[in-house]
């Protein structure tokens, strides 16, 4: 889909996108012929005005600082919501100076049931409601004797 969406950006409207996946190799150390994800985030974020890179979540988790863009289209949704969060904070960076927007294009089905789409998503925020509610500040957790004869006193 990667490639597909790559074909079709450049023939409506003559943007040439770089390809950020596990294909694409983290560093150029041991392959000058080939660019690094690095190298491909710099160029796309020295072109100013409007611009395309597209980065497959884990890919774009590992690392990266993509300051350069606002808009984050999470196309195929990644089933761990963590994952998923990863690559959304790489815009989210020091030096960022743009408000960033986050979208997940959802297929509905036109009979009001609900579709694979919509369930996943549903799968998903359920999983990182579990995960906030299970990983809270361990000051939480503290009960302080204050805390306790207060609650005597009641």
């Amino acid at each position: 889909m990667q490639l597909i969406l790559k074909h079709v950006i450049k023939e409506e409207f003559g943007i040439s996108v770089h390809v950020v996946n596990g294909e694409v190799p983290s560093t150029s150390n041991y392959d000058d012929s080939k660019m690094s994800r690095q190298k491909m985030v710099d160029k796309f974020q020295a072109i100013s005005g409007f611009n395309i890179i597209v980065m497959s979540p884990i890919a774009a988790g590992f690392g990266l600082n993509v300051v350069g863009a606002n808009h984050v289209i999470h196309y195929s949704r990644h089933w761990n919501p963590a994952k998923e969060q990863q690559a959304t904070d790489r815009v989210y960076r020091i030096g960022q100076t743009k408000d960033v927007h986050i979208y997940y294009p959802i297929a509905t089905l036109p009979s009001g049931g609900l579709s694979f789409d919509e369930i996943l998503d549903g799968r998903l925020k359920q999983k990182k409601a579990l995960s906030d509610d299970i990983m809270f500040p361990s000051e939480q957790i503290v009960v302080t004797n204050a805390y306790i004869l207060s609650d005597m006193m009641n």
